[in-house]
């Protein structure tokens, strides 16, 4: 069992994303349980090196508003595809702790109301 956490928004030492990606790691570790950073492929060097993590993911739709809702859903989900089924497996857990209205109708599936 491996944990897969989608941080698509590290980027920089500058935010929260890298003191909770951090303390996930140390976390998991003492738990025993593997995990898998998934980080935008902007991501600065030192960061990606400092927490194993892998600088995969492109662009983040949330703030594209050219797009609308469905097509930055569908981008993101997309985006999740070809970085994470490759590596998913049964009992493996998806952890996503940054989940605006796209990211959550992307996820679900679910129809905008």
């Amino acid at each position: 069992m491996k944990v897969i956490c989608i941080h698509h928004r590290l980027g920089g030492f500058s935010s929260h994303h890298f003191n909770e990606a951090y303390g996930f790691m140390q976390e998991f570790a003492r738990r025993g349980k593997e995990l898998i950073l998934l980080v935008s492929g902007k991501a600065e060097p030192r960061i990606v090196a400092q927490l194993k993590a892998r600088a995969v993911l492109g662009d983040d739709p949330t703030f594209r508003l050219e797009w609308t809702l469905e097509e930055r859903s569908q981008r993101f989900l997309g985006m999740l595809h070809r970085q994470v089924d490759h590596i998913l497996e049964a009992g493996d857990w998806v952890l996503s702790t940054v989940s605006t209205q796209f990211e959550a109708l992307a996820l679900t599936g679910s129809e905008r109301t």
